[in-house]
């Protein structure tokens, strides 16, 4: 990572920050968390899952709307600006909405003008500009669009069981994944605290391959039969058909349910990984707890101590045996359950509350069982079974499109 900066303009404000990271780091740097506000309630968002899976982070760069700015990297004189409400009343709105949510009904607004269609017609030409969500900037982006052909097998995600996937297939293979780098989620953080495994020999593997393609920093963004994939580069779309396709992507962060769960400085281990290991966020002496169990959680607790904040880690379950590890290296850990709250100050979070006790801090990663990804299986023709224990609707572990 370069040590050089830049300056970039935020609310026609100068804001140096440095170089070669994101817009969404760059701008927690400068304590700048709230990116922008949810359309109906007006509710504070920031950066949160960090890979382009939310539209927390959404803004408008360079006169350009709906900027995923966790995967936009800043640029010297780049124009930054929150995409709110674009009416003088609508923050106001939001507010009122805001005060009154306790009596208002769930779908409100989302139900109640659907019919008849004129009502329907003048109700959306209203309600989008108050949100300043999907107005046209002063140009647009040109997007190109390649073909990248036919191959043998087409693997999706390229952690530890999709780059052993890859590695075993037959014929022609592309193997593809939204980071830059084959390993898969944990791979950068692990790395940063030296605790390298299967991912290094795998990764060099998939690198020294005459058979694989690798296509990193893509997305599949949409499934067609059969075998027909639309993937997302960049400003780019590109199509693949595969004759088998084979998914093996990772999960997503899970907040979970409590009072104040969408508080910018909450967030997953996932979002974690990809801000503090990846874009080097500047974290030291920054107060942070961490919550839940499993792996997520000690990976997130080391990889935060590494960096120099002060980790208050809350197991939710019995651990005993790297409790004693994470003490002697500095890391404050304590059982006791899941948060049950979170508080706010000036919009972003300030403490975490449990059952019993509370505690300060201005980042909070929440751990445990993350949420299965299943869209694209779905678009395939996957059958989904919901599994509340895991999260949400699960696929078949082998699952696969054979065209």
């Amino acid at each position: 990572m370069e040590n050089s900066h830049v300056t970039i303009r935020f609310q026609d404000k100068p804001v140096v920050c440095r170089s070669g990271i994101s817009v969404a780091a760059a701008l927690w740097e400068n304590g700048i968390r709230v990116l922008s506000h949810s359309p109906k309630y007006g509710r504070p968002r920031g950066v949160k899952c960090a890979r382009g899976h939310c539209g927390n982070c959404m803004m408008r760069v360079n006169g350009q709307p709906n900027v995923r700015t966790c995967h936009t990297e800043v640029t010297a004189g780049m124009v930054v600006e929150v995409q709110d409400t674009g009416v003088p009343f609508g923050r106001t709105m939001q507010q009122s909405l805001e005060a009154f949510s306790s009596v208002i009904p769930n779908g409100f607004y989302y139900k109640w003008f659907t019919k008849p269609a004129l009502v329907s017609k003048a109700f959306i030409h209203g309600i989008r500009p108050m949100t300043g969500i999907g107005k046209l900037g002063s140009k647009t982006s040109d997007s190109t669009s390649t073909n990248h052909s036919v191959f043998d097998t087409v693997v999706i995600g390229a952690g530890i069981s999709g780059m052993e996937t890859a590695l075993s297939a037959s014929g022609s293979v592309l193997l593809v994944d939204d980071q830059s780098t084959p390993g898969g989620q944990r791979f950068s953080a692990l790395q940063q605290i030296e605790q390298l495994d299967a991912p290094e020999s795998l990764s060099k593997q998939i690198i020294s391959s005459q058979h694989i393609t690798f296509a990193g920093d893509t997305r599949v963004v949409a499934g067609y039969k059969p075998g027909m994939l639309l993937l997302k580069s960049g400003d780019g779309l590109s199509t693949v058909k595969a004759k088998t396709i084979k998914w093996c992507a990772g999960k997503l962060d899970r907040i979970g349910l409590f009072e104040n769960n969408d508080l910018p400085g909450l967030m997953g281990p996932r979002g974690l990984y990809r801000l503090v290991a990846k874009q080097q966020l500047d974290v030291n002496n920054c107060d942070v707890v961490v919550c839940g169990h499993g792996r997520d959680f000690w990976l997130s607790a080391f990889l935060l101590n590494a960096k120099g904040a002060n980790v208050t880690a809350v197991l939710d379950v019995d651990d005993k045996d790297l409790i004693e590890t994470a003490t002697a290296s500095g890391i404050t850990v304590t059982t006791g359950t899941m948060p049950v709250a979170a508080r706010s100050n000036n919009g972003t979070l300030s403490a975490i509350k449990l059952e019993d006790t509370s505690y300060k801090c201005k980042l909070c990663i929440i751990t445990g069982n993350a949420k299965p990804a299943y869209d694209i299986p779905y678009q395939l023709g996957a059958k989904l079974t919901l599994d509340p224990a895991r999260g949400g609707f699960i696929i078949d572990r082998k699952w696969e499109d054979q065209s």
